[in-house]
């Protein structure tokens, strides 16, 4: 080749590089941002539920740099894993566990993100008929997911053993009484197999409440913060007229439940007012009228409405209507009169109590 033409393309190369390593200016050659790896998902849970094994989480809200923003719908698949083999080593310590984890666990389902289920901000999946495999079997179980083509840390490893499920709770059933709905059943005797359940540790209770006809994809919430050692349970969060509706789960383990009992539903309009007020003290200051009294304990409690007369007014006249909290100094006062009080509970649907008793002072 002609060496005048070579060397105009080496010229050519050279001043094409110089443009590239110059394209930035001052700040030297174009970088591209490294990639965040995504988290691994929060708070897992994985519970037998009958026969079921339901995977419950949380995605976290950031990245693994704590600052970029997760966008659920980068994420491709989830891959839940299981092992039989023990995750400590032989001295009884965690070594590795992520690492020894994945190269002695299986693959128990991958699968795609549209078909994880969502309650409550919590997603879940459900593997059904799981004691047909593992029955009394000890597990343990974890998983990861797909985000951009990147694998995000292996979750918290939980440990299981799979039991023959208990039946359901049976004959549940509930009596409504003006502002609590108060619920009973029958504890499961039997497993699946008709022998003898074991012994269950108590119950947990859910409720949905539809609050408009035809309302859709409401879920159930768990109403007691606390195992239910009874087979009763009064619900008195009843302030929110609609159509409630409950369902009972045993509880034999931390990790194993029964299946959830039959479903109970009743209506409720709320037209019962909150509790009366009690214990009215009224304190003297130098600017006015201390009043004190019991907080009304009703979970539908909006306000407090005070009520006023001085010694030479025939009626009450309502002199605040919109207290939140059990206490009011009233500034408004006279010197040398006196002044009875009364005070009424109202709810969020705006039903009032009847008068507390009433109480006198001077100022």
């Amino acid at each position: 080749m002609n060496t005048k033409i070579i060397s105009k393309i080496s010229l050519i190369l050279l001043i094409f590089s110089f443009i590239i390593l110059n394209s930035c200016g001052k700040r030297g050659p174009l970088k591209l941002d490294p990639q965040v790896f995504p988290a691994k998902v929060k708070d897992l849970s994985v519970v037998q539920s009958g026969d079921n094994l339901k995977f419950q989480w949380k995605f976290p809200e950031f990245l693994k740099d704590n600052k970029t923003l997760l966008d659920i719908s980068r994420i491709k698949k989830i891959y839940f894993y299981y092992s039989e083999r023990d995750i400590f080593s032989s001295s009884g310590k965690k070594v590795n566990t992520s690492v020894n984890f994945i190269k002695r666990g299986r693959l128990l389902k991958k699968t795609e993100i549209q078909k994880i289920l969502i309650n409550n901000g919590e997603y879940y999946f459900i593997f059904p008929d799981i004691s047909g495999k593992f029955l009394n079997k000890k597990i343990f179980t974890a998983l990861f997911y797909n985000y951009n083509k990147l694998s995000s840390a292996l979750s918290e490893i939980k440990e299981i053993k799979i039991m023959l499920p208990v039946k359901p709770v049976q004959d549940l059933s509930l009596i409504n009484e003006n502002k609590v709905i108060k619920l009973k059943w029958a504890k499961p005797v039997t497993n699946t197999k008709k022998k003898k359940s074991p012994e269950i540790a108590g119950f947990n209770i859910f409720r949905k409440i539809d609050v408009s006809e035809g309302e859709k994809d409401i879920s159930f919430v768990k109403l007691n913060k606390d195992i239910v050692l009874k087979e009763y349970f009064e619900d008195k969060d009843t302030g929110q007229s609609g159509k409630y509706s409950y369902y009972v789960s045993a509880i034999v383990t931390d990790s194993n439940i029964s299946e959830k009992s039959n479903t109970v539903t009743v209506s409720i309009k709320d037209i019962y007012p909150p509790e009366i007020p009690q214990n009215i003290l009224i304190f003297k200051s130098s600017n006015g009228l201390m009043l004190s009294w019991k907080k009304v304990n009703d979970k539908d409690l909006s306000h407090y409405k005070i009520y006023r007369k001085s010694g030479t007014e025939a009626d009450f006249k309502v002199i605040n209507n919109k207290i939140v909290e059990n206490k009011f100094m009233d500034d408004k006062v006279d010197k040398g009169k006196i002044y009875t009080y009364y005070i009424t509970s109202v709810d969020n649907n705006g039903n009032e109590s009847d008068n507390s008793k009433s109480s006198s002072e001077s100022f």
